[in-house]
This record gives C-alpha cells, structure tokens and sequence, in this order.
C-alpha cells in the first residue's frame, strides 16, 4: 500500500487508457477536496454552488502527460466598508 498523501484541493486528470467507445470519456482522474472548502461551499446560498479549477500540463515519471488539478472558492471581491454617521460628525467642517 502506498504512503502517498494528496496535496488538499489539489487532484489529477489521465488519458482514459480503457476508452473503447465515442461515448467513454477521454480523460478521468480525481480530486480530493478539503472539508474546510467544502463548509465553505456549502454555505453559498442557490442550489448550483461554483468550484474554480486550474489545471497544468504535466509529465508522469513514466513519461505519461497529465492534468494536475487545483479546486478552489471562487474570488469575492471585498464590499467597501461603510462609513457611519458618528465617523462623519467628528470632522469640524
């Protein structure tokens, strides 16, 4: 048994090497999720929740090129902050 650990939101995509049908698809892999980002997806309102991946080309050991995967939420840019009134009524002009 191998003592390989994955990197967390990280995973792989292969060429399916037992595609024998237009209908199987051409690539398969995995990617194994941290439950710290899935929390936090679930806590997104609607029912359709979006995982941003990116994804680099690369070449196994044995000479074989895959996908490497990274999952991550997906960017929110940060609201300004308000400012409140008492903030405003300390500038004398």
């Amino acid at each position: 048994m191998s003592d390989y650990k994955p990197n967390p939101n990280t995973g792989t995509l292969t060429k399916n090497t037992k595609k024998t049908e237009d209908k199987h698809p051409d690539v398969r892999g995995e990617i194994f999720v941290s439950r710290q980002l899935l929390d936090l997806l679930m806590n997104e309102p609607g029912d359709l929740v979006e995982i941003k991946l990116a994804a680099w080309t690369k070449v196994s050991k044995a000479g074989n090129k895959y996908l490497s995967l990274q999952a991550s939420a997906p960017y929110k840019k940060e609201q300004p902050k308000e400012s409140s009134d008492a903030q405003d009524e300390d500038i004398p002009f």
